[in-house]
């Protein structure tokens, strides 16, 4: 960074130079003047933003390709206005051969033929079907749109810099759990959030996650903990179950409180799952193929 920065500050002078050249190479003075502030705010945009800016991301080089365009069509068209024969045919050819490049870059890139929105609306579409309008959604930006977040820090670049500098307090778990939120979109969060995800919510379609817990096998003594209050379901994928909830009898919905809690199970088998009740009213499923592989 230290060695771009100094390179910085020794192009600036070429950029006047180079500005100087556009301003006398032309016929016309006022044209002339047009192309060397156009060159000159693009070098100076391009070296500045990669010498001192210090979160540079893809949209940053926006507003300098336009300008890079229009640096480059002044000599470009200089060279068609040359008259002999293999200039006339060669320089087309190149035209056309770059722009098949940019053609098949842009294509690689983000074809046409792929709905590249299609992963955010499933993920939208998912999150307003399990929750009402009140529930608290965690998230990275605020991406699922309509829902509230129980955290106030918005996990873009600059965010997540302070976060690793420790400038900002990463509270995403203790929110969490204070707010009692039920589902959260795995997408930005910090590796330390990201693993008490996993270990408290079940993953859904797309990066939705939903409060909750794979327990395993059913067996006549589980023991799990909870982190907040919330309304669970206890379920298997091999039909009903029967036995007690610390000491209670096991319902179709229970509130549970957080802490440790003792299943005992007197009837069924099959793996078992604790699950928020809402989203499986809603017809969520808590037994897929991948969390069963991570249960073997």
């Amino acid at each position: 960074m230290r060695r771009l920065m100094w390179l910085a500050a020794f192009l600036i002078p070429a950029l006047l130079g180079l500005g100087w050249l556009c301003m006398h190479s032309s016929a016309n003075a006022r044209i002339g003047a047009g192309r060397a502030l156009i060159l000159m705010t693009c070098g100076a945009y391009y070296f500045l933003l990669r010498s001192y800016w210090p979160l540079v991301t893809a949209q940053d080089f926006i507003p300098v390709w336009p300008l890079i365009m229009l640096t480059v069509l002044p000599f470009l068209f200089h060279l068609l206005s040359v008259r002999n024969w293999p200039a006339q045919v060669l320089i087309p050819a190149a035209g056309m051969f770059l722009f098949g490049c940019e053609v098949v870059g842009v294509w690689r890139q983000q074809s046409p033929l792929v709905n590249e929105m299609a992963p955010f609306e499933q993920n939208l579409a998912a999150v307003l079907h399990l929750t009402n309008p009140t529930d608290l959604v965690m998230d990275g930006k605020g991406e699922t749109i309509f829902r509230m977040r129980p955290t106030y820090w918005v996990f873009e670049g600059v965010t997540l810099r302070r976060v690793q500098m420790g400038l900002i307090p990463d509270d995403v778990k203790e929110k969490m759990i204070a707010t009692a939120t039920c589902v959260a979109v795995k997408h930005r969060l910090g590796e330390a959030d990201q693993a008490w995800v996993r270990a408290n919510y079940i993953e859904g379609d797309g990066k939705v996650w939903v409060a909750g817990q794979n327990l395993g096998p059913a067996r006549p003594a589980m023991n799990f903990h909870t982190d907040f209050k919330a309304r669970y379901s206890i379920v298997s994928d091999n039909g009903k179950l029967a036995g007690t909830i610390d000491g209670a009898p096991l319902a179709d919905s229970q509130q549970l409180l957080a802490g440790d809690h003792k299943l005992q199970i007197v009837q069924g088998k099959g793996n078992v799952a604790l699950i928020w009740t809402q989203a499986l009213d809603r017809g969520f499923s808590p037994f897929n193929k991948k969390i069963a592989e991570a249960q073997d």
